[in-house]
């Protein structure tokens, strides 16, 4: 199975979006937010080890995921609330009863 990547011009914009939401206690890390997760979702099979460029951002990237303000509730949290505004802003949601 062939996993398809993506290039940092089409994965930073939507990246940064979906992180709006979420905020991890400063600036600098809610911008490490971005960078760690646009590293991994150009490859999700991907250790981190693999996924980042060089040293200092494999460290960071350790040291972001080990923080105690970092839990996955909060990094998801910004999905979940551009998740809702998407669906709000649809008008072509509809429901279907289940038989």
């Amino acid at each position: 199975m062939k996993i398809q990547t993506t290039t940092p011009e089409t994965l930073r914009e939507p990246l940064a979006l979906e992180m709006q939401g979420a905020r991890f206690g400063g600036k600098r890390i809610d911008q490490r937010s971005v960078e760690v997760l646009e590293s991994l979702g150009r490859n999700p099979a991907a250790t981190i080890n693999s996924a980042m460029i060089g040293r200092a951002a494999t460290a960071g990237a350790y040291r972001f995921f080990s923080n105690t303000m970092v839990t996955p509730e909060l990094i998801l949290s910004g999905h979940r609330q551009q998740s809702i505004l998407l669906a709000a802003a649809s008008a072509s949601i509809r429901l279907h009863p289940s038989p």
